[in-house]
């Protein structure tokens, strides 16, 4: 058998020169390298799955038109019987006093009373004392800035000292261990995932990929088209909504550098956290 193919390649190849046969060879090696990569990532199917909803959705479009005209007709802008509904720059100037009437008619009208509302995620509140003592404390530092630490020493002192508070609950501390701070859980959420995917690149991971469950938040997409990383997506029990631990140990491979765990919590989608 291999003496027949050798025979068949040489007598069909001995006229062509040897620079084309090398040519042919480098692209032939190159063409399986990149599909042997496509396939092992799982990127050719990715690819193949977003070609047929890319399709799907051209087909369907003036049906999702139709739908999304539907919805948007119900949407109204918070407001009350009277309120006036500023649309451009006053062209008078308003005073303070004018402003905070303004804003505290708003509030009254428009926001619910926190006592009122079960929310969970979205508004840490606390007690009356500790309001009061935010407040002061915000009216004080207002206008620091912790990137002038030699002119805001007191805002910078009070940042370190809560980093190392949230350091100490790490058991053992590693001496390489360090902090930042975020405005939210979505920038949190991607500042994790930035530190994996260098950390990922400096140890020659070209594409990073992080095993999390489907119901997983949706920072975690974000971080994946911003940081060029992939998230596998595994699925989750359809009763208690837990994700199945023998789905992410199929979904480990040499490219995982996290797995992303959640925690119940009610207020949110499919009461994970």
């Amino acid at each position: 058998m291999a003496s027949t193919l050798r025979e068949l390649l040489n007598q069909n190849l001995k006229h062509s020169e040897p620079s084309v046969l090398v040519a042919y060879t480098v692209a032939g090696t190159l063409a399986a390298v990149a599909a042997i990569r496509l396939a092992e990532n799982g990127e050719l199917l990715e690819r193949s799955k977003l070609a047929v909803f890319r399709l799907g959705r051209k087909l369907l479009q003036p049906i999702i038109n139709k739908e999304i005209d539907k919805a948007a007709s119900g949407l109204t802008f918070p407001s009350a019987d009277g309120e006036h509904y500023f649309q451009a720059i006053p062209a008078e100037g308003l005073s303070s006093d004018v402003v905070v009437q303004i804003s505290d008619r708003l509030h009254e009208t428009l926001d619910k009373k926190m006592d009122d509302q079960l929310l969970s995620g979205v508004v840490y509140w606390g007690t009356v004392n500790h309001h009061k003592a935010f407040m002061k404390i915000l009216d004080t530092h207002l206008w620091a800035n912790p990137l002038f630490a030699d002119y805001f020493g007191a805002t910078r002192k009070m940042e370190a000292e809560v980093t190392t508070m949230t350091l100490s609950l790490f058991v053992p501390l590693p001496q390489t261990m360090a902090a930042s701070y975020a405005l939210g859980g979505t920038e949190s959420v991607l500042l994790a995932m930035l530190a994996y995917r260098n950390q990922a690149l400096a140890q020659g991971i070209e594409r990073p990929e992080v095993v999390c469950a489907a119901t997983a938040h949706p920072a975690f997409d974000k971080a994946e088209q911003y940081f060029g990383m992939r998230l596998v997506k595994v699925p989750t029990d359809p009763v208690t909504k837990k994700i199945i631990v023998s789905e992410v140990e199929k979904a480990i491979t040499s490219r995982t550098v996290a797995i992303v765990g959640s925690t119940p919590l009610k207020g949110k989608p499919h009461d994970l956290l």
